[in-house]
């Protein structure tokens, strides 16, 4: 369910398992108490004090796999989820960093009105009103910071598997300009011949139009869902999802350094 958090000053929009951290804020009306427990190493870990706002409790409605963007041109947040059963791709936004949020709207809707935007993922905001959302063969793209959407060829794997982005891409920038100088996708649930997912990674430098060097990797090998984030050391971390098979149920995160 996604959900908001406001701790040491600090608002932190939660929308699991996507976490972006944003401007101090004061704090909202209808924030309840909440801990914010930092993974430490071997050591302890770390309980924060915080505040969390359960943003859709009042929906009535099935919602799943929330990701979240922050806009800061617009200094606005965007939200995706996933409601219904089949799952319909939602959007909603806040201008007034999470204490208020648009009413939710399809993605996308067809001719007659109806929602043509199924199961949608991995939320990534490229600067300049850019957003990409990935929907198996199809990557939904939108130029005006999500007012407007359209759907475009997302190539497959070598192996012939749909090109399914679970978490959102990461962004590399040129520390001048601010420019994106790349895109990092991964393959998530690329099942192999033994009934394992296989991992394999690819890259764009132009914004997402093309992709090229496609890696397959060894490491990665009996996971899936996996997120990256560039360390301040240059190091890519990637947190996997690991499955022993694909009916598997059990699932741990890890982090590896690439």
């Amino acid at each position: 369910m996604p959900a908001v958090l406001r701790f040491n000053g600090w608002r932190i929009y939660a929308c699991f398992p996507l976490v972006a951290i944003l401007a101090a804020a004061a704090p909202a009306a209808d924030w309840k108490p909440h801990t914010v427990r930092q993974l430490n190493g071997s050591a302890a870990a770390i309980d924060i004090p915080a505040k969390l706002q359960i943003v859709t409790e009042s929906w009535n409605r099935v919602v799943a796999v929330p990701y979240l963007a922050y806009m800061p041109e617009k200094d606005r947040l965007l939200m995706l989820v996933c409601c219904d059963y089949p799952h319909q791709a939602v959007l909603l936004s806040s201008d007034d960093h999470g204490k208020t949020w648009t009413e939710p709207a399809y993605l996308h809707t067809n001719a007659e009105g109806k929602s043509d935007a199924v199961m949608s993922v991995g939320l990534t905001y490229l600067g300049n009103g850019k957003l990409m959302a990935n929907c198996g063969p199809t990557r939904w793209v939108s130029n005006d910071y999500g007012s407007t959407w359209a759907a475009t060829g997302n190539p497959p794997a070598s192996n012939g598997r749909p090109w399914i982005e679970w978490d959102p891409l990461l962004v590399d920038r040129n520390p001048t300009t601010g420019h994106v100088d790349r895109l990092m996708s991964f393959c998530s649930d690329n099942l192999q011949p033994d009934g394992h997912f296989q991992g394999y990674i690819r890259f764009s430098t132009d914004g997402g139009s093309t992709w090229v060097d496609e890696i397959k990797v060894p490491e990665m090998y009996r996971v899936n869902e996996t997120a990256f984030i560039r360390a301040k050391n240059g190091n890519i971390i990637a947190a996997c999802r690991t499955r022993t098979t694909r009916t598997s149920t059990r699932a741990r995160s890890t982090t590896t350094a690439v």
